[in-house]
């Protein structure tokens, strides 16, 4: 179909055409969007007992759960002792300031969806 064509200034009577063209535009992107989340409520998890990285909310039928460690004492601060990274709600890192008090305590925490 061809695209919404309109030039400016607009006559009256005009915009009822470019509201009706634009609404009709709006309920065929709606069906599209109807037609595509029925599809993607298709699909399925595996079966079995198993987790998965929680990010956000944790799919249907599987429970979320977190546990974390923190402050322990790692021998110093480089990228081979202690490298910050976030995997979606789980995360490891520094406990506080890198080396507060000559200490070099690191935290991670871990929360995932499980079934």
């Amino acid at each position: 179909s061809s695209g919404i064509n309109a030039e400016w200034p607009l006559r009256p009577g005009e915009i009822e055409g470019l509201k009706s063209d634009l609404s009709a535009k709006i309920d065929a992107l709606k069906e599209g969007q109807s037609e595509l989340t029925a599809q993607i409520g298709d699909v399925s998890w595996p079966k079995g007992s198993y987790c998965i990285l929680a990010s956000g909310s944790c799919p249907a039928g599987f429970t979320r759960y977190s546990g974390h460690i923190r402050a322990f004492n790692t021998f110093n601060y480089t990228p081979t002792y202690i490298k910050p990274a976030v995997f979606g709600d789980s995360y490891m890192g520094c406990h506080g300031p890198c080396g507060q008090y000559t200490s070099w305590d690191a935290e991670f925490g871990i929360t995932s969806c499980c079934k």
